[in-house]
This record gives C-alpha cells, structure tokens and sequence, in this order.
C-alpha cells in the first residue's frame, strides 16, 4: 500500500473531520506531556539539514525548497527551521547547528548521527495529498539509521508566515518529535495533537517535556567553577595560554537568557601585539553571540554582537597594541533576548601574532543501528491521534514517527503501540498530530525582510566535549571531528 493509500485509510471514520479529537483517560497520569523513550545520542551537537530537491524520501522526490520559493521565498523555510531549533536549544541541554546536505537518500550511510554528508535532522517535503501536515520520524533507539529524527513536510498543504497553516508552529511540533517527544494532552502546549492556530512558542508543559529527556540547560565547567557570570568573579584565563600566547576554551556555554559570563587576561610583559577576542558559535550551536572587552578598571574599550536574525555566528573585538602586563576583562552573553540568546560556544584569545584557529565541532558520530520498533513506548492515549497501519517493508528503513495530521483517523487508540507512516518503501513508526477545524487566521508575520546568513569559518582541531545524555547531564570525553560542515545556502 502506498502512502497515499495509507493516508486515505486513516482518514475513513464515522466521525466527521470538522470534530477536534478529545483526550481520553491517561491513566492516572498527572504529567500532560509524554515522551517516546528514546533521543540522539549526543545532545551537544544535533546537526539539521534542508534536503536539496530531488532527494529520495523512500519513493518520493522532494520537492520542499521550489515549493516555498513558489509560495514565499525558501528563505523563510530556513528561518522558520532557525527559530525551531532555536527555540527548544533555548530550554534544554541540547545544541543545533545548520549543515549542508547532499542530497542521499533518506535513511541511507552508516551513520545515526553524525554523518559527514548531512544534518542528524533532514527536512524534506513532497505531495502526500489532503491528510496530513507533514511527518517526523522518532530518534534513536526506535529509529536506528540516519532517518531517526528526519521530517517530511506535505508540500500540497497551503502553508502560510503567521497564519493557517503556520510553517513555524508545524516545524516547532516536529521538531519536538524528533527530539523524543510524544503528544501532550494540554491544549496550550505546541506538542498537543491539533494544529490549534500559531502557536510559536513553548509553555511549561513543553519544557518540562523536553527536559525530562535532555534536562535543562547547564553552567558549563568554568561558571560551575569560578560563578563568573559577575565581574568580581572573572576566571582568570592568563595561565592558559600557549608558546604563541593565544588561550582557546571549548565547551562553553550561555545557559540562561540575559546571563553574563565574565572572563579575564593579563598581556605577556613584552606584548606589542594587538589583543583579540573572538567568540564562536558557528557550527556549534544556534547562540547569537555578545561580546565586550573592559579595561581593569571594566570600563569599555570595544564590543560587538551578532545582528538580528543570525543564528550561530562568530563575533569578535580588538585593540591595537595592547598595553604590557595589564589586566583586561571579557564579557561574553547573548546578542537577542529572544531563543538565540542561549546555547554552546567557544573562547579565542589572541596576544600574539600567529592567527586565532577556531573549533571544531565535538565528535558526534554514532554508527547505524538496527531499528527497534516499539522500543520508544507506546502513545499515551490521546484519543483518535493513534491509529494503526501497515508495518510491512520493501527494503525501506522501519521505525518510529509522526505525522501532523489534517483529520480524524481511522478507529482508535490501536492496541499496538507501533503505528506505521508508510512512505512507499519506507516505514517509519508514529502517530498524528491533527488541525483543529476552525484554526485562527488573525495573526501576522514576524519575518524580517532581509534574512542575513552566517559565514562559515575554517574549522580546525580545537576538540569542544561531546555531551552524550544518558543520564542528560553527563559529559563525554573531548574529541576531533575530522570534516568539515557548512551551513545550506538556499535561494
């Protein structure tokens, strides 16, 4: 059976379709939200990709980017993915970065995540007729190829910038999905099971969701140390630099929107050289980065920060011929108030001549898996969003995901906790994220016209630790990632 097929199945019910689904019994439950059990394995770097068009999605080519720059410029496709990722990296212990994508088959390599050659997330689209919204498949252990995690937009639905359908609030539901999240009952969370108007944001029951996977965001080493988010309390990096007196931290972090970070140095007794401080978040996180240089008296001497509408950018200040043996301090935050102000980074300073290197993202890489159906649990009864199709396969990759649906579904809650998105060869296991009937038009968009793009910088082996969360918190060991990505540049 086709997908198509599939949909139609789903969409056949006694009930009519203009009926919102209504939650049945949780079982005792006192949580809203619910969670699929299962998450990449390395939430210091999730890589997402925009899959260029023609890419296999198991029989389907998509064709998501000529769609939007059809409808509104593929530019705000990006954006809206940029304020998805962003927005989750805002609550939780978990980092994005934009990549490129080449445009392999879906589910294809011998990675689960990591691969050199596209995004740990894909983002495609393609025709898949009047049911559904679009399609998320579940992460890591229910999905154990590079398809875990990978979401599939219906290019046949009108999609719309701040209005029914809205791409942004789909993107953020998916987004949740991929990072291991279920539906919730609570009809104010963006991850209940009915596109309820725009609804760009997160309420608390969506993060206490995503923190029951991955945790909140956490101080890094230095600020659990040094409490150095005042200036009285500055960890003082001068005994770290090297023979070419440059000092580089990896691994640092902006936990908290509007919290500062205080850093300072002391200039070699023979400096002559300019003193540079760069902060980078390309390619480590989606962080609009701040940062200010202060004399030792903290009166400022320069700063700069990532314009509006940049996610993940590299930032730095300078002054010309740095005084000797005198103390500088450094002041590194968000550039927006918005969910670019959080997220991963690293700390570059210069006193010397040789250039400043930058980081190389952490190692990431997790081969292939075997798909475990069922292994991230079954759906908490949310009713009418779960229905059961066809688990059979013709060479595709089977698992777990979700589809963002348009309609009732057949039957009810299936008995079996697996429910198969069928696309074509390709199975993945989920449920369905359903549009209320009457969903809200009034709101307007909140794009800027101009939507500037970071430039990628030359990576090098500066190691930043991978962070895998099992539990959420806990650190892995520091390691080299041995190619390089660069962020998808669309028309």
């Amino acid at each position: 059976m086709n997908a198509r097929n599939t949909r139609s199945t789903r969409l056949k019910s006694g009930r009519s379709r203009a009926v919102r689904p209504v939650v049945e019994g949780l079982e005792g439950r006192v949580l809203l939200y619910a969670v699929t059990g299962g998450h990449f394995t390395y939430g210091s770097r999730i890589t997402w990709s925009i899959v260029p068009d023609g890419t296999m999605l198991a029989n389907y080519p998509s064709n998501l980017i000529s769609t939007m720059n059809n409808r509104f410029g593929a530019a705000y496709l990006v954006r809206a993915a940029q304020d998805a990722f962003a927005i989750w990296e805002n609550v939780a212990n978990v980092n994005f970065a934009q990549v490129s994508d080449d445009g392999e088959a879906s589910g294809s390599g011998n990675y689960q995540q990591g691969s050199p050659n596209f995004g740990d997330i894909r983002i495609g689209g393609f025709d898949q007729g009047s049911g559904s919204l679009a399609s998320a498949f579940f992460p890591p252990p229910t999905n154990g190829r590079s398809d875990s995690g990978d979401i599939f937009f219906n290019t046949s639905q009108p999609f719309q910038i701040g209005s029914t359908y809205d791409l942004e609030s789909v993107m953020i539901h998916e987004v949740g999905h991929a990072l291991g999240l279920d539906h919730s009952s609570d009809s104010g969370a963006v991850m209940y099971p009915g596109y309820n108007g725009v609804h760009q944001y997160l309420n608390s029951d969506d993060v206490a969701g995503i923190r029951s996977v991955w945790g909140p965001r956490q101080e890094d080493y230095i600020t659990t140390n040094n409490a150095n988010t005042i200036a009285s309390h500055a960890a003082n990096l001068t005994s770290f630099q090297n023979s070419q007196s440059q000092i580089g931290f990896g691994g640092l972090d902006v936990a908290n929107t509007g919290e500062t970070y205080w850093y300072k140095v002391t200039t070699p007794p023979n400096a002559s050289y300019n003193l540079n401080v760069v902060v980078q978040s390309t390619n480590l996180s989606e962080l609009s980065p701040l940062v200010q240089l202060y004399d030792a008296n903290i009166h400022g001497l320069a700063q700069n920060g990532a314009a509006s509408g940049v996610y993940g950018a590299t930032v730095g200040v300078a002054i010309n011929y740095a005084t000797p043996n005198t103390t500088y301090y450094i002041r590194v935050s968000g550039s927006n108030a918005g969910p670019t102000g959080t997220g991963n980074y690293g700390l570059l300073v210069n006193m010397g001549y040789s250039p400043l290197p930058s980081f190389w993202p952490p190692n990431t890489a997790v081969s292939a898996q075997p798909d475990q159906p069922g292994a991230g649990g079954s759906y908490e009864g949310t009713g009418g969003s779960v229905g059961q199709l066809p688990a059979g396969n013709s060479g595709g990759a089977n698992g777990q995901g979700d589809s963002h649906h348009k309609g009732k579904h057949a039957g009810s809650v299936s008995a079996d906790p697996t429910t198969m998105i069928r696309m074509g060869a390709q199975a993945a296991q989920g449920d369905y994220f359903l549009v209320a009937p009457s969903p809200s038009t009034s709101a307007t968009p909140s794009y800027s016209a101009s939507l500037p793009q970071d430039v990628p910088v030359p990576l090098i082996s500066i190691p930043t630790p991978a962070l895998p969360i099992v539990p959420p918190t806990k650190r892995g060991a520091p390691s080299i990632l041995i190619h390089q990505v660069h962020p998808v540049r669309l028309a």
